[in-house]
């Protein structure tokens, strides 16, 4: 690859992280008030970091999750968000929309690693994230049901997209 090719390559990245950012900016997601799947664990993880400390709600969180699944992972962001941005509806917003903007961007990288064509590697960056059983699945809250949701190879000039 070439220096002409990955300037290219640097501004469709960013394209493609400050399209879906202004896109949720515009549909007004940054100022709406909670709708997330777990807002209730929100406020609960929120009040337990002032009431017990980070690290007891850390610990009494996991040991309570370890019963039903094994995702100390996901507490450990969960928690340290709640520590970060607390009931601010609006933070966690642009958290999420960051994330969402910056999967975007890595699945174009990946699809360009791989050796797809850059057509072909923005549509991947994008139909990978869609649907409830996607990569994204709303960032960790429920397992994906496929991680190969969206396939996407070139051979022998066809596109193939297997969902």
């Amino acid at each position: 690859m070439n220096k002409s090719e990955k300037a290219r390559d640097f501004i469709i990245s960013v394209c493609l992280f400050i399209i879906p950012m202004l896109f949720l900016g515009y549909q007004g997601v940054f100022s709406c008030g909670f709708h997330l799947t777990d807002d209730h664990e929100i406020v609960s993880l929120t009040s337990a970091i002032h009431k017990y400390g980070y690290f007891n709600t850390l610990l009494t969180t996991i040991r309570g999750d370890l019963s039903i699944r094994f995702r100390p992972v996901y507490w450990i962001v969960r928690v340290t968000r709640a520590l970060l941005f607390g009931n601010n509806v609006r933070l966690w917003h642009i958290c999420t929309s960051v994330e969402i903007s910056l999967l975007i961007v890595l699945g174009y990288i990946f699809a360009r690693q791989m050796g797809s064509k850059r057509f072909l590697a923005i549509i991947f960056s994008v139909v990978y994230l869609i649907g409830g059983g996607s990569v994204r699945s709303d960032l960790a809250v429920r397992p994906s049901r496929g991680i190969g949701v969206c396939i996407a190879f070139e051979q022998s000039g066809d596109i193939w997209l297997l969902l």
